[in-house]
């Protein structure tokens, strides 16, 4: 098996799945570099919108290893009780296949050896990307999209992560019903932001 990798290697040999250079990384190294960040969180565009639209819509899950090190390097706030991740509606979900949400947060709840919950939250209608939409449209078109569906979190300190923020409505109104499911606190933490968010 090994001998048949290092052919196929030899005649189609592995490249950055984002600018297409030559090397072993999903993610070269000079793609990590070139990440902007604003407030200690990336800035969605360049190779860091690249790497996400290919994790999220072309299925490259090689690219979860860099995306969850950026994350798990950005978090550096107090413990946590449980981590969830903002969820995607049905059809979407079974239309992609996985929630890349929620994969980033298992890889950060692993790291940090925090429990993971990700029946904490429903979204019980499908919006548009937030990210589609103009200001004003962001708040209407979250409001209401989700409600709490899980265990008890009364007095828990809940971590909830999401791949990219605009304006930070959908984290609002999902930390909303964690907090009137009696959770204490609730932190959001995203992977990028968009430079307008």
């Amino acid at each position: 098996m090994k001998l048949l990798s290092a052919f196929l290697d030899i005649i189609f040999p592995p490249r950055c799945l984002v600018c297409g250079r030559p090397g072993p990384e999903p993610m070269c190294s000079e793609c990590i570099a070139s990440v902007e960040y604003s407030d200690g969180v990336p800035l969605y565009e360049g190779a860091m919108k690249e790497a996400i639209t290919r994790f999220k819509f072309e299925r490259k899950r090689a690219l979860l290893n860099p995306l969850s090190w950026i994350l798990i390097t950005a978090y550096n706030g107090d413990g946590v009780d449980l981590i969830t991740a903002v969820p995607l509606f049905s059809s979407r979900l079974k239309e992609r296949g996985f929630n890349q949400s929620e994969l980033l947060a298992e890889r950060l709840a692993d790291h940090l050896g925090v429990p993971s919950d990700f029946t904490l939250i429903e979204r019980v209608r499908d919006t548009r990307p937030q990210f589609d939409l103009k200001r004003h449209e962001r708040l209407s078109n979250v409001s209401g999209a989700f409600r709490f569906s899980g265990n008890d979190v009364r007095g828990k300190k809940i971590l909830i992560v999401d791949d990219i923020m605009t304006t930070g409505a959908t984290l609002s109104e999902c930390s909303k019903a964690l907090k009137e499911a009696g959770a204490a606190i609730v932190i959001p933490l995203v992977l990028s932001k968009t430079p307008q968010g």
